[in-house]
């Protein structure tokens, strides 16, 4: 004969408010690096400033802007271009790639 639990009210209603506050828990460290990250920095550290403040993507384009992004870019197209020919397939797609590098890398 198979046992069969009864289900009580705190196991219906307590575990999953307790799993919700557990979420939340864990949640609420990554919404608030989020929400910072669209302040300036003099907002970031004002206390006045902890919910209602004006947006913006500052930090965002100066990220953008001071970031070497070029080199590692040209790095992977390099890596696909060796493990394309290697494979067999450099015939039908390296020419294009190599197109991109130097025009990537600002050549003529």
């Amino acid at each position: 004969m198979a046992i069969v639990a009864n289900s009580t009210k705190l196991g219906t209603y307590g575990r999953p408010a307790l799993a919700w506050i557990v979420a939340l828990v864990f949640f609420f460290p990554i919404f608030w690096m989020v929400l910072t990250s669209f302040k300036t920095d003099a907002d970031a550290v004002d206390p006045d400033m902890l919910l209602f403040f004006t947006p913006t993507l500052e930090n965002y384009t100066n990220m953008t802007e001071n970031m070497p992004v070029s080199s590692p870019i040209a790095e992977t197209v390099h890596q696909t271009y060796v493990l394309a020919d290697t494979q067999g397939y450099g015939e039908r797609y390296v020419p294009r790639l190599i197109d991109m590098m130097v025009k990537n890398s600002g050549g003529s």
